[in-house]
């Protein structure tokens, strides 16, 4: 994504990938230990079967669409750059 913004908005690109890297760090770990607490909890009827990946699954699934979000980013400017 630098190489798509001017030398005078690298500074804002850069601070807005640290939020969103903070905001990460901030909820991920919570996240996570909950859906794995969740997916191997004993005997809890919200949570009819037993998937210890359950974690991993969450974590491709919001990959997934981390990726479709980037695309849907980047194609918009595919036809601008000359690049």
């Amino acid at each position: 994504m630098s190489h798509r913004v001017g030398p005078t908005e690298q500074g804002r690109l850069q601070g807005a990938n640290a939020s969103i890297t903070g905001i990460a760090n901030l909820l991920g770990p919570g996240l996570f230990a909950q859906t794995l607490a969740l997916s191997i909890g004993a005997g809890t009827s919200s949570y009819p079967w037993h998937l210890p990946g359950a974690a991993f699954l969450l974590a491709a699934l919001i990959l997934v669409l981390a990726i479709a979000v980037a695309w849907r980013a980047t194609a918009r400017d595919a036809g601008k750059t000359s690049a």
